[in-house]
């Protein structure tokens, strides 16, 4: 059973602040999550990091949205109202855009050149029809993330007064997503690459701003890679993206390159944290290369190398996936108890498998688990909801036991 399912509708500043109130009571927790990171030297003090950390969020927070405003700004009229967005949440949540904008710019913080944190795993896989009992294309996602950071994930339910409705998965400080469906059955989910071209300082939206874009923008695997193929963005990632009439795509990215990877019918569609194509190679950390400073020492591609080595070795392309074979699947430890190098990440205070999603882009649904998905169960979130049977801005109990109609409910405190 899952209680972390909210409900926003209305203009980019309603959904926003929407978001923001929903989320108010978890912001400082938000702080924790991040001071949890194994990266402050045992020597500093507690109160010292904390404000150390909160500084450095608002920092970054103003020196990226000075950068990106003109683009978040929509003064072209192609923009999907991230501004507005992004001021929404703020108010909802109580704080400055700036001080959100930090949170949002973990991303490229962690994706930087000098790749200096081993976090942010992820794997998809873009399954045709052939390779599902009930026969209909899936989008299937493992998210790694540090896992102070998995109290806080939810599934938002969004319907735009202009773009499409979706379902997608996020945090309450993010203004894009990290993996959706939309109700044109469009679904997308984001792995990250660590590209040397990050940018910097010039004007770009967060990767996950851009999978939003397309949940609201896209119809189709083919409008969505227009979208990204224009939009400028700060940093690499492959998007996986499947539709309804079984179109599958990756669309692999940096700060200055971009490349579209298909597969045969036959075969599963598969992306980790490295890129297969060999024109993304110039602008990719090399193989071997070893993380800095205080998370440093350990091999940056070593758990992709393995992962697909693993995953290569046990799937079967001829074969027709359950939901509970992909669970299985999802779940794969290699034999051990799990690693940083299994499907299935078991990676201590920067790693983990922190969610897992079976996105149906026919039925606009997704199969969703929040924690490591060796040990969860999959609940089934529709998008077709009747909007007048539940609250706009209201986190409500989705699973077996639960209806449409359902009291709203918090979603639960972050420790």
């Amino acid at each position: 059973m899952i209680d972390r399912v909210l409900d926003v509708a209305g203009d980019a500043t309603e959904r926003g602040r929407m978001q923001g109130e929903a989320f108010r009571h978890q912001l400082d927790a938000g702080f924790g999550a991040l001071r949890a990171l194994p990266l402050a030297p045992a020597w500093l003090p507690a109160s010292v990091h904390a404000l150390a950390i909160r500084a450095a969020v608002g920092g970054l927070g103003r020196y990226y949205l000075a950068r990106h405003g003109g683009l978040l700004a929509d003064r072209d009229g192609h923009r999907a109202g991230e501004l507005s967005l992004l001021r929404g949440l703020a108010q909802g949540l109580g704080t400055h855009p700036a001080l959100v904008y930090g949170f949002n710019a973990f991303e490229i913080e962690s994706a930087a050149h000098d790749y200096r944190l081993p976090t942010l795993g992820c794997t998809s896989l873009g399954l045709s029809a052939r390779h599902t009992a009930w026969g209909e294309p899936a989008l299937v996602y493992n998210h790694d993330f540090p896992p102070s950071f998995a109290p806080f994930l939810f599934v938002r339910r969004s319907r735009p007064t202009r773009g499409y409705r979706s379902l997608s998965i996020a945090y309450p400080t993010l203004v894009g997503a990290i993996a959706g469906v939309n109700e044109h059955g469009l679904a997308i989910t984001v792995n990250q690459a660590f590209a040397t071209d990050v940018r910097r300082s010039r004007p770009a939206l967060f990767v996950t701003m851009l999978v939003s874009a397309c949940l609201e923008r896209a119809s189709s695997v083919e409008e969505a890679i227009d979208e990204v193929l224009r939009t400028p963005v700060t940093n690499g990632a492959m998007l996986t993206l499947v539709d309804a009439s079984g179109e599958r795509a990756v669309v692999e990215l940096s700060g200055s390159e971009r490349r579209v990877r298909r597969e045969r019918d036959d075969r599963i569609l598969y992306t980790f944290n490295k890129y297969r194509l060999a024109e993304m190679e110039h602008v990719e950390v090399p193989v071997g290369a070893v993380t800095r400073g205080l998370a440093g020492g350990i091999d940056l591609h070593a758990a992709n190398v393995s992962r697909e080595d693993r995953f290569r070795a046990i799937v079967r392309h001829d074969h027709a996936y359950g939901r509970d074979e992909i669970r299985t699947l999802m779940s794969d430890h290699a034999g051990g108890s799990g690693s940083m190098g299994t499907l299935c990440a078991h990676g201590g205070a920067l790693n983990e498998t922190i969610a897992s999603a079976i996105l149906e882009p026919a039925a606009r649904a997704m199969h969703v688990l929040f924690g490591r998905t060796c040990e969860g169960r999959y609940t089934r979130i529709a998008l077709d909801v009747n909007p007048r049977s539940v609250p706009a801005c209201a986190c409500v109990g989705v699973g077996a036991s639960s209806e449409a109609g359902a009291p709203a409910r918090r979603p639960p405190s972050a420790p």
